[in-house]
């Protein structure tokens, strides 16, 4: 037989000598082969004890549950920064109308402190978005300007409150709006406090 070494057996009648060898696989396996002599070569027995392979240490694998724990660990991480993006980028875009409305009411309303008194307590005035406004056209499409003018009862006539709006939609559609208030008097401040 090939792999195995042969005995040499010596031949003394009847008596037959017996050869034991352990031959060890690559694999770790243990092979006991017996070999029996009597006029010639034969194998009488070969009995084999084998044991499974050991596992080569330091190398683990997964399991189904520890791999789905791990999917669902990621799924819910990825799916809470993709929320918290979108709040972060709403806020922002918050904030950056918010300023450029505070632009657009205070540039009305230095307009208006140089107008006449007929035409600051006129009610049928109606406000534009100034040009440099309107070049823009996330500005010029987005934003509008209302006013609104009260003649303060006890005053006879000669204290207005002026309210400038501007109105726009966010990017996830709601409404928003900011006012500036101001009081303009016939003859200015100082003339109605102290005359």
């Amino acid at each position: 037989m090939s792999g195995f070494p042969s005995p040499e057996i010596s031949q003394h009648g009847n008596r037959s000598r017996r050869f034991s060898e352990i031959v060890k696989s690559g694999f770790g396996h243990r092979k006991t082969v017996r070999w029996r002599g009597e006029t010639g070569l034969s194998i009488a027995s070969c009995a084999i004890s084998s044991r499974l392979p050991r596992r080569a240490s330091g190398r683990r694998a997964f399991t189904i549950i520890e791999v789905a724990m791990t999917v669902f660990v990621l799924a819910l991480a990825i799916s809470t920064s993709i929320t918290t993006l979108q709040r972060a980028f709403l806020n922002l875009d918050t904030a950056r109308n918010l300023s450029t409305a505070s632009v657009i009411l205070q540039t009305e309303m230095e307009k208006e402190r140089l107008f006449t008194w007929t035409k600051v307590s006129d009610a049928t005035y109606r406000p534009t978005l100034d040009a440099s406004y309107l070049r823009n056209p996330d500005v010029a499409g987005r934003f509008s300007l209302t006013r609104t003018v009260t003649a303060l009862a006890g005053r006879s006539g000669k204290v207005v409150q002026v309210t400038l709006t501007a109105r726009w939609r966010s990017y996830d559609g709601r409404q928003l709006s900011r006012s500036f208030t101001s009081y303009f008097t016939q003859g200015g401040l100082n003339d109605f406090l102290y005359n």
